[in-house]
């Protein structure tokens, strides 16, 4: 999306240098400093490097577009330098540059209009829904962890206990119904979530909008093929372990499974302990190991002193889980590893060291040329399960 995708230039109403409106802008950060509230938790970062683009929405229906000077960036407004005076409460649409260089439109409403000197004013922009800093800015370590901090304290308390509580996700695909929720359960039970799917259409739908760690899916689905679907998902990149499952006694029907795509295969009726050690296997999880279910504290935790910032860091954790989930459904290496390097550097620096271990050998595993993506995506699953023990 275009800022100019109409034709018209925003309107400039400060007709200054480039470097002018930068020295304008440090002299607004110097004159606000004294006036912040030093309890305001809110992360802002320094947002200069960028141009914007505001959009008025005036009640006769018309609208006017400025080009105007960013100040800062917060996850729920923008703070930025303009020329003119313009009414709280008037509702706007900004236009702001992603790190992926792509133009965004966020709606929003004018919260305060500040006089700074001559024509110069600050406003400030409140967005009708929180934005993803990371998106638009490069945060530092500590900006970083701040950052995660706040996304998890917005997630609902059913999405944030639901973060803490699963350790994977499994996609079930059966026409029999009861078999969906039979198998479900078993997996529910050693900590997975388990989403159902009766066909081939609505099981391309849920890998289309999500990740998924396994895959159980059995071979006769009312008239469709559950072969066809597993080669389908393979070609188009699905690399999770496959279970493939089935009632028919056909001899060739395992290797068929095999050949199409399906990592293992097991013939109905199975047990819950046959459906837990095929997941053991191909997800190189101990699901019966107890200490892989207990939980971990921090090695400092009898230090008083340090007791604020341990509850501040683990509170934090629901956010690191939201986004290690979020960029390993899209394979997006570079912000794994950013966040990966922040936990290795602040696990053991909190007293979890375990964090600190699975972190690095994830690191590694994204590294490696050996491993492959199904192996390091792996190993953030696994990341995530230590970060579900982790507790004050």
């Amino acid at each position: 999306m275009n800022p100019d995708k109409h034709g018209h230039r925003p309107i400039e109403t400060l007709r200054i240098s480039d470097r002018d409106k930068q020295k304008l802008v440090n002299t607004v950060n110097e004159s606000s400093g004294k006036q912040v509230d030093r309890e305001r938790r809110a992360l802002r970062v320094q947002y200069t490097e960028a141009k914007a683009v505001l959009t008025l929405h005036v009640e006769s229906g018309g609208s006017t577009r400025l080009a105007v000077v960013p100040r800062n960036l917060s996850r729920r407004g923008l703070a930025f330098v303009h020329g003119r005076f313009i009414y709280t409460g008037t509702r706007c649409e900004v236009m702001l540059k992603t790190l992926a260089d792509e133009w965004v439109a966020i709606q929003g409403v004018v919260r305060n209009c500040r006089h700074i000197s001559g024509i110069v004013h600050e406003i400030a922009v409140v967005f009708d829904e929180a934005i993803d800093l990371s998106d638009f800015v490069r945060l530092s370590s500590e900006e970083e962890m701040i950052h995660l901090q706040e996304l998890a304290a917005d997630l609902p308390e059913s999405a944030a206990e639901a973060v803490k509580q699963v350790a994977g996700s499994v996609l079930v695909v059966d026409d029999f119904p009861t078999d969906r929720k039979l198998f479900g359960l078993w997996l529910s039970r050693a900590g997975f979530e388990a989403k159902p799917a009766s066909d081939a259409k609505e099981a391309r739908r849920h890998i289309d909008e999500d990740n998924y760690d396994l895959a159980v899916i059995d071979l006769r689905l009312g008239g469709e093929d559950g072969l066809a679907l597993i080669r389908t998902l393979r070609a188009c990149g699905f690399s999770a372990p496959i279970i493939a499952v089935s009632a028919s006694d056909a001899p060739d029907l395992e290797a068929d499974a095999t050949s199409a795509g399906a990592s293992m295969f097991l013939g109905k009726p199975f047990t819950a302990d046959q459906l837990l050690d095929a997941t053991e296997t191909l997800l190189g999880v101990d699901l019966s190991n107890e200490a892989n279910q207990q939980p971990i504290y921090s090695t400092i935790s009898d230090d008083e002193e340090m007791k604020p910032l341990l509850t501040e860091f683990v509170r934090g954790l629901g956010g690191y889980i939201h986004k290690l989930k979020t960029a390993n459904a899209h394979n997006d290496l570079e912000t794994l590893e950013g966040i990966l390097h922040v936990l290795k550097g602040a696990g053991s620096g909190y007293g979890y060291d375990a964090i600190t271990e699975q972190a690095g050998a994830t690191i590694k595993s994204l590294r490696s040329e050996d491993d492959g993506l199904e192996k390091a995506k792996q190993q953030v699953n696994a990341l995530i399960r230590v970060l579900n023990r982790v507790k004050l």
